[in-house]
């Protein structure tokens, strides 16, 4: 480590101490520390015989950040426990929470058509050269056999990022087996993936889940690790880092995403999309949020603001605006660009306090469509046709709009100078997230121009609907979710044009790795259309393991159900509420009742208060109804 290990220590006793985690970055390739003979991860994994080896079967040399480098074989049967053993040692120093594993393509700073490299420069001190970096290659390289068919293939692809191993581990090495990189190339990410969570299970015990972020991703990541998109975009084009598929078909089943390919090189899925800060990357960045959830790796973002170039202001805020409500959602850039954290410029600062907010409140919904895409196979982001499939104009829609689930709508501003978007809003009911008042009627629209609007949106303003139907649960936003996940929740129902709507949610303890003891409740809410304003509301709690178990720290108080916010169209001319009943028994009536039932007649909207003698339990089933 480059910093003293007692304050790296106490920097992340500080941020447990605050409710915070800490994720470390890793790189695979391990350091030639021929003149540091004490480094162990160095030293045990030339013992074991663990590296990928080169042409002539020697351990191969890369260089990565530390310089030079050899790469661990995450298909040799020793692997699991040499990288448990090194991450062990890592965890003792500095008790981290989680991994990000980058440039694990494997990623090469070296390397074109070359075969092998040698260190001379690292012992004669001459890496990095005078005036360069790292990043610039100060290996002596060479090739050894111009007749290999794997560095050198009878036929040439038109790839623009040059031969087959640029910038990467050479095709002709080998992994256990004698099995060529030219066949595992795509795999290296995966198994150190897998190498990775189950060295975090290792370390923190089955009942931790382990958070592992990663770059490189193959079919059946997703049961492994999340996915950001990753830091490439020196060319401004989608790029594939020499791994070529054309994916003629898919499907999705259980979680597992099934493609047969044409393979052209290698079969991948892996790097898809360069993020740069550009207008045109902010709009790839919800595609590839479509990508990958069909490829069963949900858990998904690229960063925020843009990698490579410079942002701006405007940019930047536009891109918080959608990046929010990635899945996965981090702000980063690369190295020797101007820095873009989001409270550089005043826009950017109130623009993301704002959408944060909103990201925190709705966290038991997305965290109930993981569980959901966890144990069903669904996806968490959604474009139209995957919610409304008969849907035929939604099909080439260049709106970048997507869905959370089947219930929230974002339709964010993605062109430079805009004050205003269009959006499309398929047959239903949408109500405005931040009113809570019905915007969009579109249950009679004829056409897809009856379902077109445009919507004002000045900088800092962001649209999000709830389509009607749905029920949502939400708590309070807090600094960290630690905060959050303590307040009590509010059920937001949004009605169709039925007056009905359903919902559910799912609820642990955040961090289990079995999913053993959790509450999991279905919602029903229907509304009488006679205009009284009287109706029911139904909370089914389906499963409950959860609150006898010992899952929640003794110093958090159970928690409760606090209001239903409920919103439709024309629900209530002439409320008349004499009596709520719980599971069919009176406990308020006369005056008292406008004490617990508000009706909004400006919006349409009727908030009923779980307090006192309507207090219910996060744990509890009950029959609310009024009339």
């Amino acid at each position: 480590m480059n910093f003293p290990e007692a304050e790296v220590r106490r920097f992340v006793d500080e941020l447990h101490a605050k409710g915070m985690r800490f994720i470390p970055i890793v790189d695979p390739g391990v350091p030639v520390a021929i003149l540091n003979p004490w480094y162990s991860a160095y030293n045990e994994g030339l013992e074991q015989d663990l590296f990928i080896k080169d042409i002539t079967g020697e351990p191969y040399i890369g260089q990565v950040w530390p310089g030079p480098v050899h790469f661990p074989d995450f298909m040799h049967p020793a692997a699991q426990d040499y990288w448990t053993r090194q991450l062990t040692k890592f965890h003792d120093m500095a008790p981290f929470d989680g991994l990000w594993i980058d440039m694990d393509e494997c990623s090469n700073f070296c390397g074109n058509s070359e075969q092998v490299c040698s260190n001379a420069t690292v012992i004669s001190g001459e890496c990095p050269l005078e005036g360069h970096t790292n990043v610039d290659c100060c290996l002596e390289c060479s090739v050894v056999d111009e007749n290999n068919t794997y560095d050198f293939p009878p036929y040439y692809m038109r790839s623009f990022k040059g031969p087959i191993s640029r910038h990467t581990i050479p095709v002709s090495c080998r992994q256990y087996g004698d099995i060529p990189v030219y066949n595992t190339h795509n795999l290296y990410g995966l198994t150190e993936s897998i190498a990775t969570k189950n060295a975090l299970i290792a370390i923190k015990g089955n009942e931790k889940r382990p958070f592992v972020l990663t770059r490189s991703s193959f079919v059946s990541a997703g049961a492994h690790v999340n996915k950001w998109t990753g830091d490439n975009g020196k060319e401004q084009r989608r790029r594939y880092n020499s791994h070529h598929c054309a994916f003629i078909y898919y499907t999705v089943y259980s979680g597992i995403c099934f493609l047969t390919c044409i393979i052209l090189l290698t079969v991948v899925i892996a790097n898809t999309v360069a993020i740069a800060a550009t207008w045109q990357d902010l709009k790839s960045s919800v595609v590839s949020m479509f990508d990958f959830g069909l490829f069963g790796i949900p858990m998904v973002g690229s960063d925020i603001c843009g990698f490579e170039f410079e942002t701006t202001e405007e940019l930047c805020t536009r891109w918080i605006q959608v990046g929010a409500f990635y899945p996965f959602s981090r702000s980063h850039n690369a190295l020797g660009f101007a820095p873009q954290e989001l409270y550089r410029w005043e826009s950017v600062t109130t623009a993301a306090i704002d959408v944060l907010n909103i990201r925190y409140r709705l966290l038991p919904l997305l965290y109930t469509l993981f569980y959901t895409a966890h144990t069903a196979g669904t996806t968490v982001v959604n474009p139209f046709w995957y919610n409304f499939p008969s849907d035929r104009d939604s099909y080439e829609l260049t709106t970048y709009q997507f869905m959370w689930g089947s219930a929230v709508l974002f339709t964010p501003v993605v062109e430079r100078g805009a004050v205003s978007t269009t959006g499309y809003f398929p047959t239903g009911l949408w109500y405005n997230l931040a009113s809570m008042e019905l915007q969009f009627d579109t249950l009679t629209a004829a056409d897809i121009t009856e379902k077109m609007f445009t919507l004002d949106t000045p900088l800092l303003s962001t649209n999000i609907h709830i389509l009607g139907g749905n029920i949502i649960p939400t708590q309070d936003s807090g600094m960290t979710t630690a905060v959050s996940r303590a307040s009590n929740f509010s059920l937001l129902t949004a009605l169709d044009g039925s007056n009905k709507a359903t919902g559910s949610m799912y609820w642990d303890n955040g961090d289990q790795l079995e999913l053993k003891n959790y509450i999991q409740s279905a919602f029903d809410c229907s509304i009488k259309s006679d205009g009284s304003g009287a109706g029911s509301f139904q909370i089914t709690v389906n499963h409950d393991s959860f609150s006898s178990s010992e899952s929640e720290p003794a110093d958090v108080s159970p928690l409760f159900l606090r209001e239903l916010v409920i919103v439709g169209k024309e629900i209530f001319t002439n409320a008349d509420i004499s009596t709520i009943y719980m599971d069919g028994i009176a406990v308020i009536s006369g005056v008292d009742v406008a004490t617990y039932i508000l009706f909004d007649t400006l919006h349409n909207r009727i908030t009923v208060k779980l307090t006192d003698v309507l207090a219910v339990p996060l744990s509890s089933s009950v029959m609310l109804s009024w009339d």
